[in-house]
């Protein structure tokens, strides 16, 4: 009960937390004495004081219970203040009376309880329904070997199975599956409950029959009632299995499971399922996740997505639809990461296919969470986080991927941990994930079948919590049709009964063909398949990020077929090397020995012809010694293959810029703008009050890149454009000019042409035409021109063009001298039949009037040769507009004459970084959304172009079409007034309400002058006391 109500709480925070719901409806129907549903109402409010919550705001009850009159029920209690004290002060433990006490009335006086009759054509509504259903009144006798046996590791453990049999759900004890033959034991069980039958059923001695429980297969017309009538249907110690609440037909109000807890003994039973009629949220949330990457689903397709995430883990589905409510965006990184690991599982069961070997994908997570389900002690039992070791190391928690190789005489069973990880995956995203998977293979190893005390008997009960864990999983997989391909009925039939009783191999033999696990990357920056088998026996296998969505809606059929078309960027595939090791050659059959092999029993994968030239990465894969064969011949191919835009160069190690000094170890923090391994690309945001030390942050940074621009890659030189809107880097701050050479420009006569025609190494046809737009489109978007004034404007432009010979139909009249926007405002001043007296005149004016950009043509440069060392325009003192024009006209030519410059050079890790633009109180320039920016934010890492985005609030970044935060890989966070908790995971990257995003909530909120908490890519956050700039300024210059 009390998990329930934190379960709903939680996922329907929206109706508590929004509308200051405190009020939960809640129906009991067939519960009996209600004695565990009141306990679950004191542990709520025992623990709600517990965890300091005030009584105002702990929920109130409505409960009403539907039981015949007369009989009784432990709501009771609420009219006797001394047993409700006694039974909360039981629940308290040490608690003193007097907290019992106040906790009665606070009981007394937020539950109100009320009996109804239970044959009410309609129940009232229920947030929560709590039902456990009927079983016959005349208990049946039926066959035990017809039912499925509950026992295992030969009668040690025992549960008591429900199955359907017949039009039945049968409860009792069953023989199927259990070796009585061989068994004193059990044939003495067997004996006792034929015997039970014979004593309480008055039916005649039959060796094979025993007495059972049974609850009848249809109970439509109870049901409808309480679905109608309830959001939450809660079925308590049902004896019944998941098939029961399956349905045909998939409609929008189709009955669906949300949620349930498994018991995980033998018997496969459940201690509570969870279901709503109330399932369109559901199926929307998977809809708009899908739409949002471009996937196109129907509703079979949503739904088979809800029935995988019920087979594996159906506390993600749950969180899932949380994350959207609280974020208010489908595309969480929860919903992202959950979500992608589904994929990777369908990914996974595809390439590690194997006509021999079933594979059983199991949540590590839930592994874990339910580990003393079996009586096994979840804080030090051997399948505790703690003693698996992922308390004292890395680990992974998302899938196991458990495979089981026949025949039924010889079990093998496979450990294969997978770990998923989608979205900018660095090299040290990827190094740590293959970590995570080394350590958790061992963990699992060491804990299941170690060398030593490997038939202790807390051994065999972890292990047969395991096996347990694996049928329960298959009779999922099966159920919900997942991979209806897959021989499930070989594991849940032919092997159970082995599986239960340690006749079985856990064994490293597959590690040779598929390595000890798998490291999936969905990477944001991958557009090919690839991966590699690595010499410590990790697979990685790396896929574009769209795929960690669209692999949701493909059958594995579907995927195993795509991963056909890869065969050779990608490891050998274990239908192929498993089959080739396994197979006899006659000695009389000659040829390439994997060739025969392959063909014995299937079609050569590397018989797909793929037409033209592959375009994986530009460095091939490492599968394994025979690889060397393959790079060779490729690369005669390869030599008709135009060279990639990136130019590939080897050289010195890039530039380091001291960020600070981790207050947590000592250790100086360092960002390293030309190591992609550290930083995807350089696109910064640095966040904080005035006075907290944001301007002395950005100072230094900009000083040390300056400095250390001598250890630029390939390059001893580095251009940094500085808008300077508070003059805080101008002529009057001495000590920064001096530090960084910086050379000032003030808004007159800038020393660029803003209607320069810039020619790129791709032809764009009509390139005046489009540079008038632009200058166009950037003036209308400051002046909130109308459609005639742009159309005039624009016209005079192509006028100026005419004027200096230039044609736009015609390229070779573009290198002649371009006209300058004093000739623009000539031309449109002196046309009379031009209407003056409106906005377009007023902007024309003021641009004429401050004289912004140089009038003469002969006397202007290009704005990238000006870009040597630090260039800094000052706007300081100037209206807004006359700012944000010059801001969007100067991005818009960099933009242009950074296509033209062409990619930066690279090598395998560190790029050239060849211009940096910081925009400082960038507030003012993103609320206008210019796009130039937006478009140098996106497309500037290729050119070696990095944005410096410095700004007070984490809002004024925008949002929807304009939100500039997500282009940002390097944040730089000093404290913040105006924070929300949203702004916080956003830029964390930490689960919504989660405990990791309180304390960083709070620790920004806390934040002292020239302290600052710094996210660099995928690392954690590190938490830094700055290198400010009068310190580094100090020790540039001791003497003064």
């Amino acid at each position: 009960m009390c998990d329930k109500i934190n379960q709903y709480k939680e996922h329907f925070s929206f109706l508590f937390d929004d509308i200051e719901n405190r009020l939960l409806c809640v129906n009991l129907i067939n519960m009996g004495d209600c004695r565990e549903i009141f306990q679950g109402l004191i542990r709520y409010y025992v623990q709600s004081a517990k965890d300091g919550i005030d009584y105002d705001d702990m929920l109130s009850f409505d409960v009403k219970v539907y039981a015949k009159k007369g009989s009784y029920n432990e709501f009771s209690l609420l009219a006797d203040m001394h047993k409700l004290k006694q039974a909360i002060k039981d629940s308290y433990g040490a608690k003193e009376l007097e907290d019992a006490s106040e906790l009665a009335l606070v009981m007394t006086s937020k539950i109100r309880c009320f009996y109804k009759n239970p044959d009410e054509t309609e129940y009232e509504y229920a947030h929560l329904t709590f039902y456990e259903m009927a079983s016959s009144e005349d208990t049946g006798a039926s066959r035990m070997d017809a039912i499925t046996t509950g026992i295992s590791l030969g009668g040690i453990t025992s549960g008591t199975p429900s199955v359907l049999n017949a039009d039945w759900y049968k409860t009792g004890f069953g023989t199927k599956y259990a070796d009585a033959k061989n068994n004193q034991l059990i044939r003495m069980a067997a004996y006792y409950n034929a015997m039970f039958c014979v004593a309480f059923s008055g039916s005649s001695y039959e060796p094979n029959s025993s007495i059972f429980t049974e609850i009848e297969q249809g109970q439509e017309g109870q049901l409808g009632k309480i679905y109608k009538s309830s959001n939450w249907v809660v079925f308590v110690d049902p004896k019944v299995d998941l098939s029961f609440f399956q349905k045909k037909g998939a409609t929008d109000d189709e009955l669906m499971i949300i949620h349930y807890s498994d018991q995980y003994t033998s018997a496969s039973g459940y201690d509570d399922i969870t279901v709503t009629k109330k399932s369109k949220q559901y199926n929307e949330i998977i809809s708009d996740q899908l739409q949002k990457k471009g996937v196109t689903a129907n509703i079979d397709n949503i739904n088979g997505i809800i029935s995988l995430f019920n087979a594996i883990n159906g506390g993600w589905m749950l969180r899932l639809i949380t994350a959207k409510k609280l974020t208010g965006a489908a595309d969480s990184y929860f919903s992202r990461e959950k979500m992608s690991i589904l994929s990777a599982i369908k990914l996974c069961m595809a390439y590690y296919k194997h006509p021999n070997i079933t594979w059983v994908p199991i949540s590590l997570e839930e592994m874990l969470r339910v580990s003393g389900g079996a009586g096994l002690s979840q804080k030090d039992g051997m399948l505790s986080a703690k003693n698996l070791g992922f308390e004292q190391r890395a680990t992974s928690d998302d899938i196991l991927l458990v495979g089981i190789e026949g025949p039924k005489d010889n079990i093998k069973i496979y450990l294969h941990p997978v770990e998923v990880k989608i979205g900018l995956n660095q090299l040290t995203v990827i190094d740590k994930a293959k970590e995570q998977v080394k350590n958790t293979h061992k963990g699992l190893h060491d804990a299941l079948w170690p060398d030593e005390n490997r038939d202790a008997l807390e051994r065999k009960l972890s292990r047969n919590f395991f096996m347990q864990l694996i049928l329960v999983c298959c009779e999922k997989l099966k159920l919900y049709k997942i991979y209806p391909d897959e021989n499930w009925d070989a594991v849940l039939d032919e092997y159970r009964e082995n599986l239960l009783n340690e006749r079985y191999t856990i064994s490293n033999a597959m590690d040779d063909f598929i390595g000890k696990g798998t490291v999936v990357s969905f990477g944001t920056n991958v557009l090919n398949k690839s991966g590699e088998l690595d010499a410590e026996g990790i697979c990685l296998l790396e896929m574009p990020e769209k795929l960690g969505s669209s692999y949701m809606v493909l059958s594995a059929k579907e995927i195993e077929q795509d991963l056909d078309l890869a065969t050779k960027e990608l490891p050998k595939r274990l239908k192929i090397e498993y089959q080739s090791e396994s197979v006899h050659i006659p000695e009389d059959v000659t040829g390439d020995a994997d060739e025969i092999s392959s063909n014995i029993t299937y079609m050569s994968v590397s018989e797909v012809k793929i037409d033209g030239v592959s375009k994986v990465a530009k460095e091939p894969a490492q599968y394994g010694t025979d690889n060397k064969q393959t790079e060779s011949e490729d690369s005669n191919k390869n030599e008709e293959v135009a060279e990639p835009r990136d130019t590939i160069v080897e050289s010195k190690e890039g530039m380091q810029v001291l960020f600070g000094t981790d207050i947590t170890n000592g250790e100086p923090l360092y960002w390293c703008p030309n190591d992609t391994e550290q930083i995807f690309h350089t696109n910064t945001g640095i966040i904080g009050t005035m006075g907290t030390g944001k301007t002395q942050f950005t100072k230094s940074m900009i000083t040390q890149l300056y400095q250390k621009r001598k250890d630029n890659f390939e390059c001893d030189d580095i251009g940094i454009l500085i808008f300077d809107y508070k003059g805080d880097y101008n002529e009057s701050k001495e000590d920064f000019v001096k530090a960084t050479d910086a050379k000032i420009l003030k808004p007159y006569h800038l020393p660029f042409n803003p209607l320069s025609l810039t020619k790129s190494k791709v032809f764009k046809p009509l390139l005046p035409t489009h540079t008038a737009n632009a200058f166009k489109d950037t003036l209308s978007k400051v002046y909130s021109l109308g459609p005639k004034q742009q159309n005039t404007l624009f016209q005079c432009i192509i006028a100026a063009y005419a004027a200096r010979g230039i044609m736009p139909a015609n390229p070779a009249t573009w290198d002649n001298t371009p006209p300058t926007f004093d000739m623009v405002y000539s031309l449109y001043a002196n046309n009379e039949d031009i209407k003056k007296n409106d906005s377009l005149a007023a902007a024309m004016d003021k641009l004429y009037q401050f004289q912004v950009f140089e009038g003469t043509a002969s006397k202007t440069q290009s704005l990238f040769d000006l870009l040597k060392g630090v260039v800094v325009i000052d706007l300081s003192g100037y209206d807004a507009d006359i700012q944000s024009l010059i801001v969007a006209i100067t991005l818009d030519l960099f933009y242009s004459q950074m296509q033209a410059a062409g990619s930066s050079k690279l090598n395998n890790k560190y790029r050239q970084i060849t211009k940096l633009i910081l925009v400082d109180e960038a507030d003012n320039f993103m609320s206008e959304g210019f796009p130039a920016l937006k478009k140098i934010l996106k497309e500037g890492r290729e050119f070696g172009v990095g944005t410096i985005l410095s700004t007070q609030f984490l809002k004024h970044f925008g949002a929807g079409e304009d939100d500039y935060s997500k282009y940002i890989l390097t944040w730089v966070v000093h404290n913040v007034a105006d924070l929300k908790s949203s702004d916080v995971e956003f830029v964390f990257q930490v689960e919504a309400k989660s405990s990791d995003s309180q304390i960083l909530y709070n620790d920004i909120k806390g934040l002292n002058k020239h302290y600052s908490i710094v996210k660099i890519g995928n690392s954690k956050p590190k938490y830094i006391h700055d290198k400010a700039f009068w310190e580094l300024y100090k020790s540039m210059f001791p003497n003064e």
